[in-house]
């Protein structure tokens, strides 16, 4: 078993990561005929979750010695666009409680989730602009310009996950990155029909 954090988390969680990017309101951003009552549902759930989650990692500290790039908060920029969108309010959504004992490594684990969301931002960015357009004409792209600029640090959170670590503070890692796929996977799930 690699003693690189990235890859082990990478292989562990691949199901995890299987099973969101499988959730049929995410496909449907890269497809054409998307509507705009369509996308904000995806808004939607995507803001309650990453409201929970975030709620997590700002009280939350990274392991020490570790440099990590400060975490941009999603939530507000989902905010601002369901502002514009204005779609149906949606119930909140009943979300898994973190990890009993949230550690540093639990904190690391969850960026790792929600920071490597925003290595697809660019090319989703690019299909909506084309089969939505009018989502740049009404200004409502405030998440995915958020998403963009942190892709950015991507590469130094990847640095911190090429350190050596003992195998309870790699399955800490792991708890976090799971708990906050969960998040995200049941949101969809829950207002699937909302």
């Amino acid at each position: 078993m690699t003693s690189d954090l990235r890859h082990f988390l990478r292989e562990a969680t691949a199901e995890h990561h299987h099973q969101l990017d499988s959730q049929p309101a995410l496909r449907r951003l890269m497809q054409p005929g998307l509507t705009l009552a369509d996308y904000g549902h995806t808004l939607a759930c995507l803001g309650a979750a990453f409201r929970h989650v975030e709620a997590i990692v700002a009280k939350s500290p990274l392991p020490e010695n570790t440099a990590v790039p400060t975490y941009l908060p999603r939530h507000p920029a989902i905010s601002r666009d369901l502002t514009i969108l204005q779609p149906p309010l949606t119930p909140e959504p009943d979300l898994p409680a973190p990890p009993s004992a949230t550690t540093p490594f639990t904190t690391l684990g969850i960026r790792y989730v929600i920071d490597g969301s925003s290595q697809g931002s660019v090319h989703i960015l690019r299909k909506l602009n084309n089969n939505l357009p009018e989502l740049t004409a009404i200004g409502a792209q405030h998440y995915w310009h958020v998403q963009e600029k942190a892709g950015q640090d991507w590469p130094g959170l990847c640095e911190a996950l090429r350190q050596d670590c003992t195998e309870s503070q790699r399955q800490q890692a792991l708890n976090g990155a799971c708990w906050a796929f969960t998040c995200f996977t049941t949101a969809f799930e829950r207002l699937a029909t909302a």
